[in-house]
């Protein structure tokens, strides 16, 4: 989803709401829950298109990437070596039951 998309989104969802506020102020609250209810659906939508967009960025890179030599020369040449052992940390979880 594109940027101006997310955007006709999110200010589409800010529309209902505060449609929603006038409708609440003016005491009808069916009508202001409804107007709620279109804004969460809109941006439930918004949500899934940003992580479903994330993901599939996510997905572009493979290991075979890091394999590619002329990746590995141009790392090499902004200071990044394959003789640096990668540092990896891990965290432990205690789990308590109760």
């Amino acid at each position: 989803m594109s940027s101006r998309d997310r955007f006709k989104l999110q200010q589409e969802s800010l529309s209902h709401k505060r449609e929603a506020m006038k409708l609440w102020r003016e005491g009808k609250m069916e009508e202001a829950e409804a107007e709620l209810e279109i804004a969460k659906t809109l941006e439930a939508q918004l949500e899934d298109a940003t992580s479903s967009s994330k993901s599939e960025q996510m997905d572009d890179v493979a290991v075979e990437d890091f394999l590619d030599p002329q990746l590995m020369s141009a790392l090499k040449a902004i200071g990044l070596d394959s003789s640096v052992k990668p540092r990896i940390q891990t965290t432990r979880v205690i789990m308590r039951s109760g």
